[in-house]
């Protein structure tokens, strides 16, 4: 996988991401870590069953809030764009609720932007 590919639509890090990590190991502990985290982010029960992502640009599976969630990815792929840097609405309110909590993403499609 490619650094454009492991660059998620909001900017996430996808080789940074436990849950990504977790999938590409099969590391069954820091899936139920990953599910532990989300039961409470999310205010529904994750099980560690439910923790595999191959990255939300890929065509296998994604996390349970990206995939049944997240507005990111569908808005991105019906504008045609690899990520929310390349958007004439950047940033948005969606993507504002993502730097909330991955203060990090904010600062790469920034620097994505500029360039």
């Amino acid at each position: 996988m490619n650094k454009k590919t492991c660059t998620s639509y909001c900017g996430l890090d996808c080789e940074a991401c436990d849950a990504f990590v977790a999938t590409k190991n099969n590391d069954n502990q820091l899936k139920t870590q990953v599910a532990q985290r989300w039961s409470k982010l999310y205010k529904r029960k994750v099980e560690a069953s439910d923790v595999h992502c191959h990255g939300c640009k890929s065509d296998g599976t994604q996390g349970i809030y990206c995939q049944t969630m997240c507005p990111i990815k569908p808005c991105c792929r019906e504008k045609e764009i690899d990520t929310c840097a390349e958007c004439g609405e950047f940033p948005c309110k969606d993507l504002k609720a993502v730097f909330l909590f991955c203060p990090e993403a904010e600062t790469l499609l920034s620097k994505l932007q500029a360039s």
